[in-house]
């Protein structure tokens, strides 16, 4: 009889300890910490890419602010009247001609140049600006008449330390039956295009300086 007492509290101690141990195990059980939230990837622009943009802003303003100045010399260049006038006009044959204006401003300094050359089919005009001794514009002119058609090129390029800067192009072809070529002319949009060296006048500065005794032998070699 004390045998089976004893067996039976054996039992029911062991059975009271298994179970703490399995409490025990279900709370000491490693919970999964929950995955690290990411934060979104901010975007902005590259430090390059902006010192780029403001340098091409910079410099179109820049070019905006050259250009008026050059305007603005050009005015007053067109409307002096107390500079000093050397003119050469020559006839080379019965159909080619050449004329040259030079004109120079209180100081003495070139602040003018017209060249002119004409042929059997027309002829073509530059116009050269100076201030300060430095080359700031030219205006350039084709005219002539092919044919029935008549063609008028003008091209402008726009200097600064030497250097071209701006160069536009506009051009107006008249044909019978159109409108007069005075209103094509103003209609044609100003084109602004590569500044490649045939913008330049060939020869320029032997023409600045060109002695009159010696301009009949320059312009006409043939």
């Amino acid at each position: 009889m004390k045998r089976i007492l004893f067996l039976t509290i054996l039992a029911t101690l062991c059975l009271t300890t298994a179970c703490e141990n399995a409490s025990k195990s279900k709370d000491t059980t490693v919970k999964e910490t929950p995955p690290e939230t990411k934060k979104p990837v901010e975007t902005t622009t590259k430090p390059t890419e902006t010192v780029k943009e403001n340098t091409e802003n910079n410099e179109a303003t820049s070019i905006e602010a050259d250009i008026q100045f050059i305007r603005e010399k050009y005015a007053i260049i067109s409307k002096a009247k107390n500079y000093k006038t050397v003119p050469f006009e020559v006839r080379c044959d019965e159909r080619s001609s050449s004329k040259l204006i030079r004109k120079y401003n209180e100081e003495g300094k070139l602040a003018y140049l017209e060249l002119h050359d004409c042929g059997g089919h027309g002829c073509r005009t530059k116009y050269h600006y100076y201030w300060d001794g430095q080359l700031i514009f030219i205006f350039h002119k084709n005219d002539y008449t092919p044919g029935s058609s008549h063609i008028i090129e003008e091209h402008r390029t726009y200097f600064k330390n030497g250097k071209m800067i701006r160069c536009l192009e506009r051009e107006a072809n008249y044909y019978d039956g159109q409108p007069p070529m005075e209103e094509l002319l103003k209609k044609a949009k100003n084109k602004e295009v590569e500044c490649t060296p045939n913008k330049l006048t060939e020869n320029l500065s032997e023409i600045e300086n060109l002695s009159l005794d010696k301009a009949k032998a320059y312009f006409c070699k043939s």
